[in-house]
């Protein structure tokens, strides 16, 4: 009955509490007490820094950049937040107390689901393969006119596509830091 009577109590003091919870928090960023609109600014200030942010890739003395809306990154904060908001608030009353005790003496972390056109990135890599200074140059063969004319290609290094896309991928799903300088990992 004393627990009855305690979880009823502790319900209907969070009930009317329109603000996210205490140790609250979206991809290690804290957003403790804040309300919808409050949050949702918080985060999405720090998604326009990561998708802003150039991404400095590096090979010996060659250096070039892109950023990810150039391969079409997109982060869900409204789903974020929703789900952030909705944390002792969809289940029956003994688990809403059970979710709000837990954030509250443990904290909880949402992650920030993230996409972007993986296809788009790998094809990216590729071109910047191709203008690497070392980069290898397949042998080629061409017939002009009658002459048959044989191109010899040369050994160089080239990019490992899908290496270096997981690798900014996996820094894409977390928003700290911004981006830092990632070595051309070669094949």
């Amino acid at each position: 009955l004393l627990i009855a009577l305690f979880c009823v109590i502790f319900s209907l003091l969070n009930i009317n509490n329109t603000n996210l919870l205490k140790k609250l928090s979206i991809n290690g960023i804290d957003i403790s007490e804040m309300n919808i609109e409050d949050a949702k600014e918080k985060i999405n200030s720090e998604v326009n820094n990561k998708l802003n942010a150039n991404i400095n890739l590096v090979h010996n003395e060659y250096e070039t950049s892109i950023i990810p809306t150039q391969f079409e990154t997109q982060y869900n904060v409204d789903e974020a937040i929703e789900k952030a908001y909705n944390i002792g608030r969809n289940g029956n009353i003994i688990q809403n107390n059970f979710e709000i005790l837990t954030t509250l003496l443990l904290g909880h972390n949402i992650n920030l689901d993230v996409t972007y056109n993986h296809d788009q990135l790998i094809n990216m890599l590729n071109d910047m393969s191709n203008k690497l200074p070392d980069c290898v140059v397949q042998p080629a063969y061409g017939i002009e006119d009658t002459e048959l004319i044989i191109t010899n290609g040369k050994t160089g290094v080239a990019i490992d596509s899908i290496k270096l896309a997981n690798i900014i991928s996996n820094n894409l799903s977390t928003l700290w830091p911004v981006f830092a300088e990632i070595k051309i990992i070669g094949a």
